[in-house]
């Protein structure tokens, strides 16, 4: 089926939108691996990342692509990873890592006044 040019546009800006989101994903999972320091959990981030990136895919195919998985979704979802991974990930690494240790004081604390 052809797509016009207009929502070819649409459905590649969403796929940079995605990438983005995948890569803001991601970088909440690896804080919650970073602060967790097993095997066990790495791979489960590593899994639950994996998954994450091929629902935005699968998601991207079929709602503005219209069920077409064409190679410019995937090259402008990879190009919306490597803008976020360049630009603005570390910032976001630090808000999760911080957040994260914010929640583990909090739940250290409530966990001391049950006991």
């Amino acid at each position: 089926m052809a797509q016009s040019v207009c929502s070819q546009l649409v459905t590649a800006f969403c796929a940079l939108a995605g990438g983005l989101v995948f890569g803001i994903s991601y970088d909440a999972l690896k804080a919650v691996r970073l602060s967790v320091k097993s095997s066990f959990c790495t791979a489960l981030c590593d899994i639950l990342a994996c998954i994450v990136g091929l629902f935005l895919l699968f998601y991207l195919a079929m709602a503005p692509g219209r069920g077409e998985i064409r190679i410019y979704i995937c090259v402008c979802a990879l190009i919306g990873s490597i803008i976020y991974f360049a630009l603005i990930s570390r910032i976001f690494l630090g808000i999760f890592l911080r957040a994260l240790s914010l929640i583990a004081k909090i739940a250290a604390l409530l966990l001391d006044r049950k006991s």
